[in-house]
C-alpha cells in the first residue's frame, strides 16, 4: 500500500468574500507535485449536483473517459480556488483513485494555490470562462 505523505500547504483566509483557501508552506518548481488526494467516485452526475458543490467536485468520468460519475477530492483537492491564471495543474489517476496537483509554474512561499474549474484533461484552458455564469455561480476574482 502506498503512504500518503502530507503536502507542504496550509489553509488560510483569501478575504472576507472569497473565504478561506490553500497557501503554499514552501516554494514549489515547475512540474513539481504539490499533493496527490485521494478521491471518492459517485455515481452522480455532475448535472445533478447541487449547485453549493459544483465548485468542489470533480467530473471523473470526463476526465478518464469512464462512465464515472463525480469525484470528491480528499486532502486539500476540494478546498483549492479558482483563478483564470491558476498555478496548479491537476490530473486523474483511475487505477490508483488519486487527483495529482502539480505546480504549471514556480510557487513562492505563502503563495495561494489555485486551479481552473474548467481545465482540459491535457491540462490546457479554455480560450473563454463562461462556467460561473452558466452555473449561475458568483465568480469572485483572486
Amino acid at each position: 500500500m502506498k503512504k500518503i505523505k502530507p503536502p507542504h500547504v496550509y489553509v488560510g483566509m483569501v478575504d472576507p468574500e472569497v473565504g478561506r483557501g490553500v497557501f503554499a508552506i514552501r516554494a514549489f518548481f515547475k512540474g513539481e507535485l504539490v499533493e496527490e488526494a485521494p478521491v471518492f467516485i459517485l455515481e452522480e452526475k455532475y448535472p445533478d449536483v447541487p449547485k453549493e458543490f459544483k465548485n468542489r467536485v470533480f467530473r471523473w468520468g470526463m476526465m478518464t473517459g469512464t462512465d464515472a460519475g463525480i469525484a470528491i477530492a480528499l486532502g486539500y483537492g476540494s478546498i483549492y480556488n479558482h483563478s483564470d491564471r491558476p498555478n496548479l495543474i491537476y490530473e486523474a489517476d483511475d487505477k490508483n483513485k488519486i487527483l495529482r496537483f502539480r505546480a504549471r509554474r514556480a510557487i513562492d512561499p505563502d503563495e495561494q494555490l489555485t486551479i481552473h474549474y474548467r481545465q482540459e484533461n491535457d491540462g490546457g484552458l479554455p480560450d473563454k470562462e463562461e462556467w460561473f455564469q452558466k452555473e449561475g455561480i458568483e465568480k469572485k476574482e483572486l
